[in-house]
């Protein structure tokens, strides 16, 4: 049997695993804002938000991006697959960790004969003072879904995206719609209305937000869904 995990993702899955059986509600490669970091799993709970990123390896690199998670999530997590053996450099990681409230997923290879046997290493600290806000705006239901956490094509559901799908169904529900109308309806991810407005005027005209066209009414434009093309069958 194998007892080794091939990837980040394949690790991944069985955080997730274990993460939906105990009820949290669990989300995968988010984006925060645009150009922002991006977690391997935020989970929530309560209110309350945990993150988790998962490496093959227990290395400074992964504790350094999950120090970062510390400020901005109630817990935070790394997680690595289990080791059968100690080590110095190992013990040293522990320490770190529990320096910073960090906690530790330890995951058993599912084909492993101790499939039960860690889990959680290391207990996160709690921040009850964490500055939560920015990570729940971030949030959407296509995360949960969209991309497997610590896929290595860097494939995630961006806040670009999500604006684009909110475009589109605003658009369905009020074909003819202005500008103005669409900045009521949708939560965009620009800085202001002004600079969204812009930004998605140049992005329809350009191709790039597709299945939106524009009709120009007096000095305003207005926004419909492309019409689609029917294929003509030869006689």
């Amino acid at each position: 049997m194998r007892e080794k995990f091939k990837s980040e993702t394949e690790l991944a899955e069985q955080v997730i695993k274990y993460l939906k059986d105990l009820k949290w509600e669990v989300y995968q490669e988010v984006q925060i804002a645009s150009y922002g970091s991006i977690a391997d799993i935020v989970a929530v709970k309560n209110g309350l938000v945990w993150i988790i990123e998962c490496k093959l390896s227990l290395s400074l690199d992964v504790i350094g991006q999950a120090e970062c998670w510390t400020r901005h999530a109630n817990y935070t997590s790394v997680a690595v697959p289990a080791s059968l053996k100690d080590s110095k450099g190992r013990d040293f990681a522990y320490k770190i960790l529990k320096q910073y409230g960090i906690g530790c997923f330890e995951m058993p290879h599912p084909d492993s004969y101790s499939y039960r046997s860690h889990l959680q290493r290391i207990q996160s600290k709690l921040n009850r003072t964490a500055i939560t806000s920015l990570i729940k705006r971030s949030l959407c239901e296509e995360q949960k879904t969209w991309a497997k956490a610590g896929n290595s094509k860097g494939s995630r559901y961006t806040p670009f995206q999500d604006t684009t799908n909110q475009i589109l169904r605003a658009v369905a529900n009020k074909p003819g719609m202005t500008f103005k109308e669409l900045m009521n309806e949708i939560n965009h991810h620009y800085s202001s209305d002004t600079c969204a407005r812009s930004s998605i005027l140049q992005w329809i005209h350009r191709g790039v937000i597709k299945g939106v066209r524009l009709k120009l009414k007096g000095k305003n434009y207005t926004l419909y869904l492309e019409k689609k093309k029917c294929k003509r069958k030869n006689k």
